[in-house]
């Protein structure tokens, strides 16, 4: 990729769940600047992690945004999680790693949205997982996100009793929540390694840190996308620093906080 004589080719702005996967896919070209920004703080390895944060059995807010929801008719307000880590809501989440349902894919082909059906997601999925548990069309064995489920000894007692309590009343019981179709109850598939959440900071970036075209900044809040005209030409911190690119990626998880002004 040719850059234009400004500091990168491309910034991603957060490094949320998609912004490190972002990262990691654009700076596999080494031709390619890649600048990666995040407003928290990064552990750049699982040993580095806080204890709650490497803790993939429950959902954790110790590094959070701090949202609310906009009261609704009776004054009652809830709060938004948001992580503000590197690895954003995978480095905070209850690691569930439950597709969509298939209809929902092919609805969004449907209203002119190509190459988003279920049969054309289906390879991407399996691409980006690696499921110790089960394999054939549906599943991934060598991709870089690990996906198991608790064994029938790994359930803890009130676990049990809702099986139990949903098959006696006529459900079917389920091993594996990611075949197409499949509805009962069963145990869930989640993003878990010996016990850590596996964020996209550790299945995605861990790899990708020692490549010279990268750079990672942490603690980099982002004010706004900075433009020359109608283009998009830079970042502007919110310590008012100005970093430009010839291209900016405003992630998912970015976009829900921050807007782009000229």
């Amino acid at each position: 990729m040719k850059g234009t004589g400004v500091g990168y080719d491309v910034i991603v702005a957060d490094g949320g769940s998609d912004g490190c996967v972002a990262a990691a896919r654009l700076s596999a070209d080494d031709r390619c600047r890649v600048l990666l920004l995040e407003a928290g703080p990064d552990y750049p390895a699982a040993d580095d992690l806080p204890a709650d944060v490497a803790d993939g059995s429950m959902p954790t807010t110790s590094h959070d945004w701090g949202f609310t929801a906009e009261p609704d008719e009776r004054g009652r307000s809830v709060p938004l999680p948001r992580g503000r880590l590197m690895g954003g809501c995978s480095a905070t989440n209850a690691c569930f790693a439950l597709r969509g349902w298939p209809q929902d894919y092919d609805q969004w082909a449907a209203m002119g949205n190509p190459g988003w059906s279920f049969a054309d997601l289906l390879p991407v999925f399996r691409a980006i997982e690696s499921d110790a548990d089960f394999d054939g069309d549906w599943h991934g064995a060598d991709g870089p996100v690990p996906i198991c489920r608790p064994s029938a000894g790994e359930l803890s007692p009130l676990q049990r009793a809702f099986a139990d309590a949903a098959v006696a009343a006529g459900h079917r019981l389920v091993g594996d929540h990611n075949e197409p179709g499949t509805v009962g109850a069963g145990p869930v598939p989640r993003n878990v390694r010996d016990g850590i959440r596996m964020s996209t900071a550790l299945t995605h970036l861990v790899a990708t840190r020692g490549r010279a075209n990268l750079t990672i900044r942490a603690d980099a809040a982002v004010d706004r996308v900075e433009l020359r005209g109608t283009t998009a030409r830079g970042i502007r911190l919110a310590g008012g620093e100005i970093i430009e690119a010839d291209a900016i990626v405003v992630t998912r998880s970015a976009s829900l906080r921050r807007r782009a002004v000229r």
